[in-house]
């Protein structure tokens, strides 16, 4: 039987920008940008995992999510360690409910983006894929 594993990202907006964080270079798609976020654990909730990933990654405490998520889908993930398995993949939009500024606590870059600037970037497949859902939750809400 084939492994799903859940992974969540979170799209946080301030000021007009972004925030995008770089894969390190020991991970699947090194040196890729993302909606930072990360695998669901156990029984944990998509919004309990952003939350603690959030937190591990950040240093940032998110407050209340949207509920819903922004895009979600199922993906044949080749490169994944663990072996071969399909990822299913949702983003949910942070806005600026967090507290502090992120900083990078696993040597990772990060920065805050405008459009233009993401669209120039090497995005993680998995947001290439959710582009236009990120835009939109980004940019116009």
């Amino acid at each position: 039987m084939e492994k799903t594993v859940e992974v969540v990202g979170g799209i946080a907006v301030r000021e007009g920008r972004i925030f995008l964080a770089q894969r390190p270079g020991d991970k699947d798609f090194p040196f890729t940008w993302e909606c930072p976020g990360g695998k669901v654990d156990g029984n944990e909730s998509h919004h309990g995992a952003l939350r603690r990933e959030w937190m591990e990654e950040f240093g940032v405490e998110v407050g209340s999510l949207y509920e819903q998520a922004v895009w979600c889908d199922y993906f044949d993930n080749p490169v994944m360690r663990a072996g071969r398995g399909r990822i299913f993949l949702l983003f949910y939009h942070i806005g600026n409910r967090f507290k502090c500024i992120p900083v990078p606590r696993e040597g990772q870059g990060c920065g805050w983006f405008t459009k233009s600037e993401m669209m120039a970037l090497t995005l993680a497949p998995g947001n290439s894929r959710a582009i236009q859902s990120i835009i939109e939750a980004a940019f116009t809400k």
